[in-house]
């Protein structure tokens, strides 16, 4: 009998941690939320907000730490969830820190929902997961870039990147870098979404309400973000778009 009360009070002990540290990270969020919004109402920039809930979380850390920090989780749900899933609460020096950012990548799966991965410290990454957790940071940063008509084609690309790696893994060890293949990737499937009629109002023109707009703002910047790289030049990226809006003009 009070070997099975033990058991009990182990399974109560548990489930009462688990219940607490998600209060305790609701909690925090709210509060990160608060402090965040009422900054911006103030006049701070958001990359002002998201320094000051890093530096409240973490005094210790430089001031360089900090910034490399929000440079890499630049929205607030990527810095909460990154507080809360990967850096412990506990006092860090920075090269600690750094080394869990460095190994930390933020998926996101749908509204409000992420997956945190991170390595233990010291722990060798493969070179797979290098390429992958690079992937997923471009995309962070393209969601940060884009905002939320991004979602869609996101939501494609991890789609893809989850169901067929070697693929993506094959492209990149022949040469080209992980960064043009993810924003070819993305000018693709934006561009093929903006020519599908779906996002239409009516025939030849996009529908500002759902995100046929927002899609082909994306391919117009993921097209000159591979002029940037070298991917390709101006002329032909020109006569991409070109034809892109030939295209919705005949669709819808």
């Amino acid at each position: 009998m009070i070997v099975i009360w033990a058991i009990v009070g182990v399974v109560v002990a548990i489930f009462l941690f688990i219940v607490i540290r998600s209060v305790r990270g609701v909690h925090y969020w709210k509060s990160c939320e608060t402090e965040f919004v009422e900054m911006i109402s103030s006049g701070h920039t958001t990359e002002e907000a998201l320094l000051a809930i890093s530096m409240k979380r973490h005094p210790e850390l430089s001031i360089d730490t900090h910034k490399a920090i929000i440079n890499k989780f630049n929205d607030l749900p990527l810095l909460v969830n990154f507080f809360e899933g990967a850096l412990p609460g506990t006092r860090l020096d920075d090269e600690v820190a750094l080394k869990v950012l460095r190994g930390t990548t933020i998926q996101r799966l749908g509204p409000d929902r992420y997956k945190v991965r991170t390595r233990s410290i010291g722990e060798k990454q493969s070179t797979e997961e290098t390429e992958l957790a690079e992937a997923f940071e471009i995309l962070d940063e393209a969601t940060y870039r884009f905002g939320t008509g991004f979602d869609l084609v996101r939501e494609q690309i991890e789609k893809m990147l989850h169901s067929n790696s070697d693929q993506f893994l094959d492209v990149v060890r022949k040469g080209r870098t992980v960064r043009k293949y993810i924003y070819s990737t993305i000018a693709n499937i934006s561009g093929d979404m903006v020519e599908s009629g779906q996002y239409h109002i009516y025939r030849g023109v996009l529908n500002p309400t759902e995100r046929g707009e927002e899609l082909l703002i994306i391919f117009d910047a993921a097209t000159d973000e591979l002029v940037r790289l070298g991917d390709t030049d101006t002329a032909n990226a020109e006569k991409q778009k070109k034809a892109i809006r030939e295209n919705i003009k005949s669709v819808g």
